[in-house]
């Protein structure tokens, strides 16, 4: 065989398929739980894969080589790999190929047995390729309600349907406000979980959706993908919890509060490791407002804590790094959520979010930065007024 970068610059060439299905063959016969591109040259196809424990490095310089007889088969209408081998070559590839993951949902939608944590596990690893790969986010959140309507029975509906709206009613004791169980605007089609079964699993399972998010924007930072991804994980878990039964969610409604509480933490962590980052800010402020909603239906007294640790988190943020508008976006939203989710309750007395703490605050920067005034006018327009 000649050299095989001369294959890959004829890669439509006999020579150049053979060269790809080779590789292709090696890939598939090959167990690994971690892939990397390497920029490096290899002079033969054996050398192009490099296996060592559970880790898998491919040349880049091999990819088109790949792609292109991966490509060739899945057209193919008498196929001679695997659908499923020749959809994962695609996607480590290229991890937006659209058609690849439909044709693994085609694949997989009439499936029996437990073949979702395979899926996640491959998306997970196609990933670390590509970090912000809209498609790859898109096929977890199809696996994820694959597995909550087969798997656990809640209805489809609780992860697609967006028409949800929550209702203020009065509580049973006339000294505060909750936010009730949510109630559907079509009288409560959708029901979520009919037992405690599949509590344990399904929280796991949305853990494991937090992690990989959190992974993935260590590694690409501003990653947006993950973000919104997160928050859609977010809705779901709010959504099965209160269109569940309340004699059967109240068993384990307290365990989702301390879930919510640890993600609140870790999520302010990872924002003083990138300030600037609007999403981790808003997705921040999305898990609190959650965590708050639910500690309101368990009467909990320590509502207001959380909310005052977060925004002396902020004030230290910004006595740091005062010239960054994203955390003064951040206290804006902060002040607006406290504003509409705390202020109908027992707990509106809190003095933190007080006018003039806030006013006090502010003097001290607004000689240093006009972000500080336009925050102020901004909450006496739309907060205070």
């Amino acid at each position: 065989m000649k050299d095989l970068f001369t294959a890959i610059r004829a890669k439509r060439t006999a020579e150049g398929i053979a060269v790809g299905k080779k590789i292709f063959r090696r890939l598939a016969s090959t167990a690994y739980t971690n892939i990397e591109v390497l920029p490096i040259k290899f002079t033969s196809a054996e050398d192009a894969i490099l296996v060592q424990d559970d880790n898998l490095g491919i040349s880049m310089h091999v990819i088109p080589l790949l792609f292109h007889y991966a490509h060739m088969e899945l057209q193919n209408e008498i196929m001679s790999e695997s659908i499923g081998d020749i959809t994962k070559c695609l996607l480590l590839c290229c991890p937006d190929h659209t058609t690849a993951w439909n044709n693994r949902k085609l694949m997989l939608a009439n499936q029996q047995g437990n073949w979702h944590q395979r899926e996640f596990d491959l998306t997970a690893l196609v990933l670390k390729i590509n970090p912000k790969s809209s498609e790859t986010f898109a096929h977890r959140r199809w696996i994820f309600t694959q597995k909550c309507t087969n798997v656990y029975g809640i209805e489809r509906g609780i992860a697609t349907d967006s028409r949800y709206a929550a209702v203020q009613l009065q509580s049973k004791s006339s000294s505060s406000k909750v936010l009730e169980p949510l109630i559907l605007s079509e009288s409560c089609r959708y029901s979520g979980l009919e037992s405690q079964t599949h509590f344990d699993s399904l929280l796991a399972m949305i853990r494991g959706e937090f992690i990989i998010c959190k992974d993935m924007s260590v590694r690409q930072r501003s990653n947006y993908n993950a973000w919104a991804h997160k928050s859609w994980v977010l809705d779901c878990l709010y959504r099965v919890i209160t269109c569940t039964r309340h004699d059967i969610a109240i068993f384990f409604l307290d365990k989702v509060i301390d879930f919510l509480k640890d993600d609140v933490l870790d999520m302010m962590d990872l924002q003083e490791k990138s300030v600037s980052d609007i999403s981790i800010s808003a997705n921040l402020l999305r898990s609190l407002s959650t965590w708050t909603r639910l500690s309101l239906l368990t009467e909990n007294p320590h509502v207001t804590t959380l909310w005052n640790q977060v925004l002396q988190h902020n004030s230290r943020l910004i006595y740091d790094y005062e010239s960054h508008e994203c955390l003064w976006c951040h206290r804006r939203n902060l002040f607006m959520c406290h504003h509409r989710i705390i202020k109908n309750t027992s707990h509106s007395e809190d003095s933190s979010f007080s006018v003039e703490k806030e006013e006090h605050f502010c003097s001290y920067f607004t000689a240093k930065t006009l972000f500080a005034g336009k925050h102020l006018t901004f909450l006496n327009k739309f907060v205070w007024k």
